[in-house]
């Protein structure tokens, strides 16, 4: 796959929402359906990245990368939502299952490569976190807008390193397109880049970080009243 780590940070993300949301956001206004409970559910592809870390801040002297082969992700979600004008926000917590049973780890002599367990089936995630949303487009049956979603959460693995975990804390941003289908009911359909960030503990060197990453599509059924 080759050593690529896409890792744009959060906090861009977090200011280039609040520079869109803050001019028109409404907070005085008391619209109606002020709150919304949703569940979705989806697939995505993506892959888990080690970074052994750098003997200097530099980056240049990079001292391996341990990787996997793509692989499907597959999330259920669970969210509850306030709305103040045409910002929400709330919490939401979802379980991931990552479909992948070993990293590949390149740091050793070619040709051959040695491998360590990830999973017997499948490497388990429980996040839950802060969601923040704005509507873009509002329309009696229709709304389009950006999505925002940070946490932490918990891992399961069988991974040799897993002792080493340290702090963990993910993040995603997504667009929601959501259709009326009755009258209290939404159909949401949300393509979306979503990240899990794993710092080891007693680490010796600079950067080193476990990076698992996805991009899917999450449809479900938002409820509001």
């Amino acid at each position: 796959m080759g050593r690529i780590s896409f890792l744009p940070w959060p906090e861009a993300y977090c200011a280039i929402l609040l520079l869109i949301c803050w001019p028109s956001s409404g907070l005085n206004a008391q619209p109606a359906e002020p709150f919304s409970i949703e569940v979705s559910g989806g697939m995505a592809a993506g892959w888990w990245l080690y970074n052994h870390g750098s003997s200097d801040q530099s980056l240049r002297n990079n001292l391996g990368w341990d990787e996997t082969r793509l692989a499907l992700f597959v999330p259920a979600t669970a969210s509850f939502l306030y709305r103040i004008g045409k910002f929400r926000t709330g919490i939401g917590a979802s379980h991931t299952w990552f479909f992948i049973d070993e990293i590949r780890k390149t740091g050793d002599a070619p040709p051959k490569f040695l491998r360590d367990s990830l999973s017997r089936s499948a490497v388990k995630f429980l996040d839950i976190g802060i969601i923040a949303e704005y509507d873009l487009i509002s329309k009696p049956g229709f709304v389009f807008g950006p999505h925002l979603a940070g946490g932490i959460f918990s891992i399961k693995t069988i991974y040799p390193g897993r002792n080493r975990f340290g702090n963990k804390f993910c993040w995603e941003i997504g667009l929601n397109a959501q259709f009326r289908i009755a009258p209290h009911l939404m159909f949401n359909l949300r393509p979306q880049y979503k990240t899990f960030i794993i710092t080891p503990v007693e680490s010796t060197v600079y950067h080193e970080r476990h990076t698992i990453s996805n991009f899917g599509a999450n449809a479900g059924l938002r409820y509001v009243w």
